[in-house]
């Protein structure tokens, strides 16, 4: 959603200034950039959440993260939330969003967003909540934060290509899955990127 990092402030000029005349509400899914923080802008203002989420603790992996990785510590500028959201006040133009991984209903269709995080993958809690999603019967557009293809290279990174696999086993007919370049997308009937 938010380039170069996704922390609080920085949804001022990349989200609610650009769209602040748009009357419907936003629906976003994450990109690895807003993974940046540790995913805290986005659960602020997509999913009402003020608190960073909590990481694991414990593990050498962990470990040097913590060391290494960037962190916003303070709480945003309570000026700042109160100017963005002046930006987008009607209440049309609300959305709240259960987590970084969602369903809408669209009536026909289901949009099923998912969050690949920095790594191309999903992980266990969400495989689960995944597979439980595809047991509706009706079609699906998987969407995800990564491209499934880049640089015209010949398919896409191995996360999302193991994602894809899960994707043509699981989903019901007929489905899509896009990327975030939505220029390109896989036809899953066809079993084709294009």
């Amino acid at each position: 959603m938010i380039y170069p990092a996704g922390e609080v402030e920085e949804y001022e000029f990349k989200s609610f200034h650009p769209y602040r005349k748009y009357l419907g509400p936003i629906y976003a899914l994450p990109g690895n950039h807003d993974w940046y923080d540790d995913l805290r802008g986005f659960m602020f203002h997509f999913c009402g959440r003020d608190e960073a989420p909590k990481r694991k603790e414990g593990s050498l992996r962990g470990r040097l993260r913590d060391a290494l990785w960037r962190r916003q510590e303070k709480p945003p500028a309570a000026t700042a939330v109160e100017r963005m959201r002046s930006m987008r006040p009607d209440p049309r133009q609300q959305s709240q969003l259960p987590g970084p991984y969602y369903v809408l209903e669209t009536g026909p269709v289901e949009l099923v967003a998912i969050d690949t995080g920095i790594t191309n993958c999903i992980d266990r809690r969400q495989g689960d909540w995944l597979r439980e999603v595809s047991r509706s019967p009706k079609p699906k557009i998987l969407l995800t934060g990564k491209p499934l293809y880049v640089d015209d290279a010949v398919g896409p990174p191995a996360g999302v290509v193991a994602l894809l696999q899960f994707a043509r086993q699981r989903l019901t007919e007929p489905s899509w899955v896009l990327g975030d370049r939505v220029e390109r997308f896989e036809d899953r009937r066809c079993g084709r990127f294009g």
